[in-house]
């Protein structure tokens, strides 16, 4: 007869054992929602947690290369590109309606895509040109030469178009008597001088940069005077994607999505997910005073944009959201959010590290008394 004290202390231990694997796995992998792992971010750079609030349809044929959101209408527009397919489209960010769309000339490969002014400005991947449309009409009314490499990312800080390459630069650019003039190019990198490289898609959040890097799941927030990659965000989870089907497609509208929350997809993605950050990870403190450009787009750091309108939008699209069914609370349960503690990189590196190693030695235990347990039972059946 099996001794039953023996046995039940080793069930209780293999429990133990298993919730302890469960509850560091937890603590090392979530962000409340959604984080990266160690391995999927760059060392040296802080990791910012986030909160899917919203999933809105995307068109799965749109191979997304440019991505913003109207500041006045509120209404999307988007850059679809590949050489003969490439279109560009204007939607309904709730419904995913089509309320204008133009096909791209089929020699051109459309790439990033920014409202400036009364027009739409539309890098080309291999043609070195800015093509230039009315943002009313859609019609094309000029080709701005691009010499500085492929044509990636595009957006404005409110006074110059910032253009990315699929190199480590941020590329500034300046209309000036109606051409596009050179004005600077930033190289981005982390703190100990690594370049960052591949940069894609990009939008910018006054008074920093977010910026996609090809082919993997990182974004980062860049600050766009000194280059510095000051935070990074994993979609890892997101959405399951292969081969060129990389994430690719960020938007900001402080008025439109609420202050603290960005816009990601990907292309040919079937969902757009709306992402909850801090101030601090999104944007930075706060700024007082005005930013270089006078008509820098209002942010959750600028123009006090912790303000009732932007807290209102918010509260609307949080209150006619549903959660993602990955992570919604069954009924008669609360859903429990792990709090979220900000470290150092370094430390927080090594305090991962030091998690999943306390749970690999907490799902070993759990081996062995497992193990143990059958071995004791066969020889108990042999006795």
């Amino acid at each position: 007869m099996p001794n039953e004290p023996s046995t039940m202390f080793a069930s209780s231990l293999s429990r133990y054992a298993w919730a302890s694997f469960k509850i560091l796995s937890l603590l090392v992998f979530s962000t409340g929602h959604v984080t990266g792992t160690v391995t999927d971010v760059i060392s040296g750079v802080a990791v910012v947690n986030y909160k899917i609030v919203k999933q809105v349809p995307h068109k799965t044929d749109c191979f997304s290369e440019g991505l913003f959101m109207d500041p006045d209408s509120h209404e999307m527009w988007e850059s679809c590109g590949l050489t003969g397919k490439s279109y560009l489209r204007r939607y309904s960010f709730e419904t995913g309606e089509t309320l204008q769309m133009a096909n791209v000339p089929k020699d051109l490969f459309s790439e990033g895509l920014v409202r400036f002014g009364q027009s739409l400005f539309m890098l080309t991947y291999h043609h070195n040109q800015v093509v230039e449309y009315d943002a009313s009409t859609l019609a094309e009314i000029k080709r701005h030469p691009f010499t500085y490499g492929e044509g990636w990312g595009l957006t404005t800080d409110g006074c110059d178009l910032l253009a990315t390459t699929g190199s480590a630069y941020i590329f500034r650019l300046r209309l000036v008597d109606g051409e596009l003039t050179f004005v600077s190019k930033v190289k981005v990198q982390t703190s100990d001088g690594t370049a960052v490289r591949m940069l894609n898609e990009v939008e910018y959040v006054t008074p920093k940069l977010w910026v996609n890097k090809w082919l993997t799941n990182l974004i980062f927030r860049v600050d766009p005077i000194t280059g510095l990659a000051e935070k990074q965000v994993s979609l890892k989870g997101l959405h399951s994607w292969k081969g060129e089907a990389t994430p690719n497609g960020l938007a900001y509208s402080v008025d439109g999505l609420g202050g603290n929350h960005l816009l990601v997809t990907g292309k040919l993605w079937p969902q757009m997910f709306l992402l909850e950050l801090s101030q601090e990870d999104l944007c930075g403190p706060s700024v007082d005073s005005e930013p270089s450009c006078p008509a820098a787009p209002k942010s959750a750091c600028f123009l006090g944009a912790r303000t009732e309108v932007s807290n209102a939008k918010a509260a609307d699209i949080e209150a006619s959201t549903s959660s993602p069914p990955s992570v919604e609370a069954k009924a008669g349960q609360q859903e429990i959010v792990v709090p979220l503690i900000t470290l150092p990189p370094l430390l927080s590196e090594a305090a991962s590290v030091g998690a999943v190693t306390c749970a690999c030695l907490a799902a070993f235990v759990s081996y062995r008394i497992l193990q143990q347990r059958r071995q004791f039972k066969v020889v108990q059946a042999d006795v």
